[in-house]
């Protein structure tokens, strides 16, 4: 059992920091295009934070007892809750326009 839950938890950090390469990346191209709206950068920004800031707390608890599931059960939560408010931010404050 340590076994899995030790390799789904690397697993999953693993796949935390890529989309934090990949929110922080569209980020920057973002920045750089002269046809993207500032709000879409902001709330991809964020959503980088977010996945930051969860994938810092996942480690420290899993640093300070070797509790892995519990750092499982932070990483899901964070990809929960960052989904969430990127599909919201998006609907809410990005028009949409159906073609």
């Amino acid at each position: 059992m340590d076994f899995i839950s030790k390799s789904t938890f690397y697993v999953m950090f693993g796949i935390s920091l890529l989309m934090v390469l990949f929110f922080f990346g569209s980020t920057i191209y973002g920045i750089q295009k002269a046809n993207t709206k500032p709000v879409e950068t902001i709330i991809l920004a964020i959503a980088g934070i977010l996945i930051c800031t969860g994938s810092y707390l996942s480690y420290q608890v899993m640093n300070s007892g070797d509790n892995y599931v519990y750092g499982c059960g932070i990483l899901g939560l964070t990809w929960l809750v960052t989904i969430l408010m990127v599909i919201i931010g998006f609907l809410v404050f990005v028009p949409v326009h159906w073609q």
